[in-house]
């Protein structure tokens, strides 16, 4: 048993020492993303395994989009399959038209703004969307929407 002040601080330091690399093994242990092979399973076959920080993530949106620094939003709407309708319009439904028409299939058209955009799809299936040089999933349908720098946004009618 220490003796002295000077020995119980060196005993009390160590165990401090000491604990902190028992919580920094357990730590890294836990922390480990891929399952270590054992003799009767060869390393070919070791499995990935989430963490529990990874599993309890919220599922990612599609479409979440921040402004360029330009501040111009570039959306390309393509026909891929049948001929569709659209409209693309400036703002919102009464703002200024860029675009009314039948998009043939294999036909792109291309549009640039500092606002958002509106569009109203006459059959969304059968059309592309890249939004700022991302490729984005739309609903299929006849429906009008707004595109700005966070993404997709379905219009509400009323």
């Amino acid at each position: 048993m220490p003796d002295t002040r000077s020995e119980w601080a060196i005993l009390v330091v160590g165990l401090a020492v000491a604990a902190g690399l028992v919580f920094v093994a357990v730590r890294a242990r836990s922390n480990r993303h891929v399952a270590a092979p054992t003799l009767a399973q060869p390393a070919s076959q070791v499995v990935s395994t989430p963490t529990r920080k990874h599993a309890m993530r919220p599922p990612e949106r599609v479409t979440p989009r921040k402004p360029k620094k330009t501040g111009k939003l570039a959306l390309a709407l393509s026909a891929t399959g049948a001929s569709t309708w659209i409209e693309v319009r400036i703002g919102s439904s009464t703002g200024h038209v860029l675009y009314s028409g039948t998009l043939s299939p294999g036909t792109r058209k291309s549009f640039r703004s500092a606002r958002r955009f509106w569009v109203r799809f006459g059959g969304a299936a059968d059309v592309g969307v890249v939004l700022d040089g991302r490729p984005l999933r739309i609903p299929t349908g006849t429906y009008d929407a707004f595109f700005d720098g966070h993404g997709f946004r379905q219009a509400l009618t009323g």
